[in-house]
């Protein structure tokens, strides 16, 4: 019973984890949203298309050093705090990738299926709370994965901030959210079929 909880509890990670990645990796998509224009004159487009890459590799693990003269101490603790957070992330997709290579004897359409309603319910009801309010979902978000306050960042004073504005991140969660939903439709849908086939091949 153990094992067929545990793969449900891998699945649904898995699944939620894979496009978080995803777009951490995609740095063309957050490039879409910078608006150069609001960064003060003394920066080149050069130089702010490099601290965006260096941010970039610095937040998926790839790059050890920010310009100090271009990000803000608050930037910087940030994004550390950014670093530290996907490290995580890293780790927990991977034990979900071992958990469900040693425990694939117990996999089935079944599992998959339940492990996919979890997953559309959760979202479903995300979806909902973001709809209603999703500047205090943001803001709850980011109390719960955060212990300080360096996520507050003066738009004045950041240029970390104008690399991300609010709506990167309202869209980020639309696609993942379609991705999550969709992918869990699709495996609700094989076991149907499979289900069928079963029936079918009973009534031969």
């Amino acid at each position: 019973m153990y094992k067929k909880v545990s793969l449900k509890f891998f699945i649904c990670l898995f699944t939620i984890l894979t496009p978080i990645i995803f777009f951490l990796q995609y740095k063309n998509f957050y490039k879409s949203y910078v608006d150069y224009g609001a960064f003060a004159s003394q920066y080149s487009r050069e130089e702010i298309e490099q601290n965006f890459e260096e941010f970039m590799n610095f937040a998926a693990v790839k790059g050890s050093t920010l310009d100090s003269e271009f990000f803000s101490n608050e930037d910087i603790l940030h994004a550390y705090d950014v670093r530290n957070l996907f490290k995580i992330v890293y780790i927990i997709y991977l034990i979900c990738i071992l958990g469900i290579i040693i425990l694939r004897k117990d996999l089935d359409l079944k599992i998959i299926r339940n492990a996919g309603i979890i997953n559309i319910l959760v979202f479903l009801l995300i979806g909902f709370i973001s709809i209603l309010n999703f500047s205090k979902s943001f803001i709850l978000f980011h109390k719960l994965l955060f212990r300080n306050d360096y996520w507050l960042l003066d738009p004045d004073t950041s240029n970390l901030i104008k690399y991300f504005p609010q709506k990167v991140f309202s869209d980020i969660g639309t696609y993942i959210s379609f991705f999550v939903i969709i992918s869990s439709l699709l495996s609700i849908g094989l076991w149907i079929i499979q289900r069928k086939k079963s029936s079918l091949q009973e009534d031969i």
